[in-house]
């Protein structure tokens, strides 16, 4: 399936969603306001698109260094994206889990995308050099 047809789906059911609940956007079902059921929806659909690239990437006969980086870099946005489901849903123990990983993200987060762009364009030997400076806090 093409990707512009995946995206284009997703714009379609978002819209649906929207409109749907739009006309209950005064009411409360089981004491879930509409604000809520929209951050659910976007929390949902980001983790099912994020596990969707991942197991895209994995299923690639010939992996780069690259396509490494960027399987972490969806990764962390997985767990971050579990933690606020934890906050918003008050689960105690998934925010306790995937706490560490989220507060740890602000600061991995800016060199993996350093080096997936740098890795892009350079070879594997010289990324190495300086992956240890650029990694400290």
């Amino acid at each position: 399936m093409k990707l512009y047809k995946v995206v284009n789906s997703y714009f379609i059911l978002w819209f649906l969603f929207v409109i749907i609940l739009w006309k209950y956007h005064n009411t409360t079902a089981q004491g879930v306001s509409f604000m809520e059921l929209i951050l659910d929806f976007f929390i949902i659909t980001g983790v099912l698109t994020s596990f969707l690239v991942i197991y895209r990437i994995i299923k690639l006969e010939r992996q780069s260094f690259s396509h490494r980086i960027l399987i972490a870099i969806f990764i962390f946005l997985l767990f971050t994206l579990f933690n606020f489901y934890a906050i918003v849903h008050d689960i105690g123990i998934l925010y306790v889990i995937t706490f560490f990983f989220e507060d740890a993200s602000r600061m991995i987060l800016g060199p993996l995308i350093y080096f997936y762009i740098k890795s892009i364009f350079n070879d594997k030997k010289k990324l190495y050099k300086s992956i240890y400076i650029n990694v400290l806090p």
